[in-house]
């Protein structure tokens, strides 16, 4: 499952990382990370493309990588519009990733420990997913495709 996060999570920031051609309003993103004592450095990054959305990253401990994409800039029909995610992170090795294309968007991911992998997909318009993962070695994916979902999701 790791390997599959792991190239999800590439999946997810290469196409919004790679193209800004489009127009971008009013996206507002914020990454606080304390604690990265030697190497086990914390990998964090968030990409927008779209217009009136959040992203917020807050990652506490070692070794942690966190990644929120919200919209595709080389597609027009995959830009995010008025959505936020978030993801918080206490602990060591925790992977945690958020992917969001549409409108109306809403996720958040917790992860208290460690080595906790954590995934959230949506596409559509008006879907709400949380992930909560505390203790150790959790694993779980959210994926909604559609008009109105609510996925939660919670594991200790």
């Amino acid at each position: 499952m790791k390997t599959i996060l792991k190239l999800l999570t590439l999946a997810l920031i290469i196409p919004a990382a790679t193209s800004s051609a489009l127009a971008q309003d009013s996206n507002i993103m914020s990454i606080t990370q304390t604690e990265a004592w030697d190497d086990n450095s914390n990998v964090t990054a968030i990409a927008q493309a779209g217009e009136g959305s959040f992203g917020s990253i807050f990652v506490e401990g070692e070794g942690n990588v966190a990644q929120i994409t919200q919209g595709n800039p080389d597609n027009a029909m995959e830009l995010v519009r008025r959505s936020s995610a978030s993801i918080e992170q206490h602990g060591e090795g925790n992977t945690a990733a958020i992917g969001q294309y549409g409108t109306g968007l809403q996720a958040e991911l917790v992860q208290t420990g460690s080595d906790h992998e954590g995934l959230i997909l949506q596409h559509g318009e008006g879907n709400m997913a949380s992930l909560y993962q505390s203790g150790g070695l959790q694993t779980a994916m959210i994926v909604q495709n559609g008009t109105g979902n609510t996925a939660t999701i919670t594991q200790r």
